[in-house]
């Protein structure tokens, strides 16, 4: 067997594991996983059925715009993706569910890839396979939410980023690497600056001569791809939205997250914002919804609201920042497959080995992971693979944050992960071999 073949072999092992477990979690966990986030879930479905029914000039506009903006809450790509489904098979949650588990299946291949490409074989098949075996992952994959589709376009952008950087011409995929990232704000739109972040390690990566063309071609293809959502916005509501509204609510209540005795006044839910609102403004319609009607304009004073905190406290909100970035970095606790050792068939072996992804043992393992390449030298394949969580780490700790937000930055930590393990092996055999030449 050819090398190419046995590429092909591992590829297609590590993606039937990850949708078998991806599978069996779905089958274990039916009933948690489908009253996880229903309101939001529901308002997609909602998006998704006026697409399908033709009625492309209420998609794209919402019922009344400008004041009413709730056709802004989130990017159009996953009402999108769900009117196209339905369009085959009706409305169905199922097949929704099965073709972001398959996403999820292709975006822990790309995790093996990229590994590869920076690393060895070996760390990256540990990736591959734990990534495939991740609870966390697995469980997210199946909540009819964008989150986990968006993470595939980042892995995608990522590979063929560490493509271009290796090939004299590889400006046909830099410009693909750039245009993925924009994809995946269609989804979320947390990714919003990732390109110009990428942008910025073009001159760690590309030789010299190549870079700034490099940088353009990248932060442009995103920023072009981004660009319909703003203009949409621009025309339709006379305003400057990137992709979407929201990150005025989610500043606020992040801040309250951390004011614990409440002394800013500031609304800790969305439904305290819109009875605040309503209450300060003397405008009852306010409490009906965040972007309807002068939705916009509202979201624009809370941003205002939340930017006077943090020049009023700038040193409280940098600590802010630093616990929220902390707590990016724990393990999601979610529900593990059921299973029992007296019914192997039940799952009990993949519950036993999806209970090691907590905290406790992952986090210290990623930063060893880290100190190792940075020990070794490895500083190209450092950067690129911190990249990522280096966004999130900075620019989502400046609002309030979900794991869900996060996965994009998890798959990277199991490379980090995968590089302690594949040196403890090493380190292990070397030990081995130590004792069995001392001993002859």
């Amino acid at each position: 067997m050819t090398a190419r073949h046995k590429l092909w072999v591992t590829l297609l092992l590590i993606f039937l594991l990850a949708v078998g477990v991806r599978l069996l979690v779905w089958q274990q966990n039916r009933a948690a996983i489908e009253q996880v986030m229903t309101q939001l879930t529901l308002t997609y479905k909602a998006d998704a059925r006026v697409l399908a029914r033709g009625d492309w000039r209420l998609f794209v506009r919402g019922q009344n715009p400008p004041s009413d903006a709730n056709v802004l809450a989130h990017p159009p790509g996953y009402p999108l993706l769900a009117a196209l489904l339905f369009a085959f098979n009706g409305e169905s949650d199922a097949a929704l569910r099965l073709w972001q588990l398959l996403c999820d299946a292709a975006s822990v291949i790309f995790l093996f890839l990229i590994a590869r490409e920076l690393l060895s074989q070996r760390v990256a098949v540990m990736a591959g396979v734990m990534a495939a075996l991740s609870p966390q992952l697995a469980y997210n994959s199946l909540l009819l939410l964008p989150d986990s589709l968006a993470v595939l376009p980042i892995l995608m952008s990522v590979y063929l980023f560490i493509r271009a950087a290796k090939e004299e011409r590889g400006w046909i995929k830099l410009l693909a690497a750039g245009a993925l990232l924009g994809l995946s704000c269609w989804l979320r739109p947390n990714a919003l600056a990732l390109p110009l972040f990428m942008a910025a390690l073009t001159p760690f990566v590309f030789r010299r001569g190549q870079r700034w063309r490099a940088a353009v071609a990248l932060a442009g293809a995103g920023l072009l791809l981004i660009a319909p959502l703003t203009l949409r916005n621009r025309i339709v509501f006379r305003s400057f939205v990137p992709v979407s509204l929201g990150s005025g609510v989610t500043m606020l209540e992040g801040i309250a997250d951390y004011d614990r005795k409440g002394e800013l006044g500031l609304p800790q839910t969305d439904m305290d914002v819109l009875q605040q609102e309503a209450r300060e403004s003397g405008r009852a319609d306010y409490a009906g919804s965040l972007y309807n009607p002068d939705g916009i304009e509202r979201e624009r004073a809370r941003r205002a609201r939340g930017l006077a905190v943090i020049r009023a406290h700038p040193l409280w909100f940098a600590s802010v920042m630093a616990r929220r970035a902390a707590s990016m970095l724990r393990m999601e606790r979610v529900p593990v497959i059921a299973g029992s050792p007296f019914q192997p068939a039940s799952g009990f072996p993949l519950k036993a080995v999806q209970k090691l992804f907590i905290t406790a043992l992952m986090l210290p393992l990623f930063l060893i992971g880290v100190g190792l390449l940075f020990k070794e030298r490895n500083l190209s394949a450092l950067f690129i693979l911190l990249v990522v969580p280096v966004y999130y780490l900075c620019v989502q700790s400046l609002l309030h944050t979900e794991y869900r937000y996060l996965l994009a930055l998890q798959y990277f930590l199991l490379i980090f992960v995968a590089v302690t393990l594949d040196r403890a092996v090493k380190l292990i055999a070397h030990a081995k071999a130590q004792r069995l030449k001392e001993s002859n």
